[in-house]
């Protein structure tokens, strides 16, 4: 991301989410970065339904993942 990075847009997103109802709303995060402190970081957010290493996952599994989270949460907010 250009102005911010991924943790930033998390922290702002946060704020936002408090300010105006967008609970529907869900984040799936794709990071260049493994590093466990930084996925601890960002899964920390209840609003963050998974998160995928940029390269390392193959088109099926991303797929898979972002059905997933997109049947989970249709199921709660139906």
């Amino acid at each position: 991301m250009p102005r911010v990075n991924g943790i930033q847009f998390l922290d702002a997103f946060s704020k936002l989410r408090k300010m105006i109802e967008i609970s529907s709303c869900v984040v799936m995060m794709f990071s260049s970065s493994e590093r466990e402190e930084e996925k601890k970081v960002i899964m920390s957010h209840d609003f963050v339904k998974g998160y995928l290493v940029k390269g390392s996952f193959q088109a099926a599994e991303l797929k898979e993942k972002v059905l997933a989270v997109i049947g989970q949460h249709m199921d709660k907010h139906s």
